[in-house]
């Protein structure tokens, strides 16, 4: 952007140029010389100097100035964006690791119960149907805890790619 507001405004500087031409012609004098060939150099030095542009340029440049401060607070507003997220996704990773310690200690819960409807199915106290629903509550908190790791997994994949961390 800088470099770009340096351009606009050298629009406005005078310019010095050079010029040199060799040319070579026939037949454009007055007689007698018009059946001669005739050649040499044009040199010379000149200026150009801008007066008026209608503001142009002062427009470009406040363009580029403008232009400038966009690109600033977009990358100041992505920078915030992705601490926010960063952010979140620690959050959400501490509260997905509350929950799993939870769930493997209701699992451990589910266990307990399980062995004892074992033994109360052995002595008759409940039915075949109490004991796999005991085996049931079992299998719903391992896949519960399964959910819960892959949610951790994601989160954890969230972070490194706003990182810019590939796997």
């Amino acid at each position: 952007f800088d470099n770009l507001k340096k351009i606009n405004v050298a629009v406005l500087k005078p310019k010095l140029f050079a010029f040199a031409n060799f040319h070579v012609y026939h037949g454009m004098d007055f007689p007698p010389y018009d059946e001669g060939w005739r050649n040499g150099w044009v040199t010379g030095i000149g200026m150009s100097i801008n007066l008026f542009d209608g503001q142009l340029t002062k427009g470009k440049i406040q363009e580029a100035e403008a232009n400038k401060i966009v690109a600033e607070n977009q990358k100041e507003g992505l920078t915030l964006l992705i601490r926010f997220k960063i952010k979140s996704a620690l959050e959400n990773i501490r509260s997905l690791q509350n929950e799993l310690l939870a769930l493997n200690q209701t699992l451990k819960v589910a266990k307990e119960g399980y062995s004892i409807a074992k033994i109360s199915y052995k002595n008759g106290v409940i039915t075949n149907v109490q004991l796999e629903d005991a085996h049931l509550n079992i299998l719903r908190m391992q896949v519960q805890i399964l959910k819960v790791k892959k949610s951790l997994l994601e989160e954890q994949a969230q972070i490194l790619k706003l990182l810019g961390q590939t796997f």
